[in-house]
This record gives structure tokens, C-alpha cells and sequence, in this order.
């Protein structure tokens, strides 16, 4: 079975770990990083490159407008 990976950041780390608790109990869901800003959102999307990110749009260092305008450069969209 494939998994879907999933990166989540917020800059409420217990957002952040509520959600990777309830993502992790499902087979079918890898967490493959976490962060609390935006800029180590696209370092940890680079990485990882998940199928799917979960943003705070308002989170420090330019929230989730900055994410999304960074990581296509950073790691581009990957086909299944």
C-alpha cells in the first residue's frame, strides 16, 4: 500500500504534534516532517517531499503564502 506523506508546520507545537499524533495512527499516513516557520517549511519540504502539506498561513517568517511561493523551486511537484 502506498503511504501519502504529509509535512505539517505551525508555529504552535502543539498544533503540530495533535496533528502528527491523529495523521501517525493511520497506516495509509506517513508524517515526514514537521516546523514551526515557514522557511524551515521549504527546507523540511525539500527533504521530504511530501505528497501534501499542512500550513498555517500565519506562521513567523512569512507564513504559508512564503511556503508555497518557495517550494516549487525548492523541491518540485512529484508524479505519482
Amino acid at each position: 500500500m502506498n503511504q501519502i506523506t504529509v509535512l505539517i508546520a505551525d508555529d504552535l507545537p502543539l498544533l503540530v504534534d495533535a496533528l502528527a499524533d491523529l495523521l501517525g495512527g493511520d497506516a495509509s499516513i506517513a508524517v515526514v516532517g514537521t516546523a514551526n516557520d515557514a522557511v524551515a517549511a521549504v527546507e523540511a519540504a525539500a527533504t521530504a517531499r511530501p505528497d501534501v502539506a499542512l500550513l498555517d498561513v500565519r506562521m513567523p517568517e512569512g507564513g504559508g503564502a512564503t511556503f508555497v511561493l518557495a517550494f516549487p523551486r525548492s523541491a518540485p511537484l512529484r508524479r505519482a
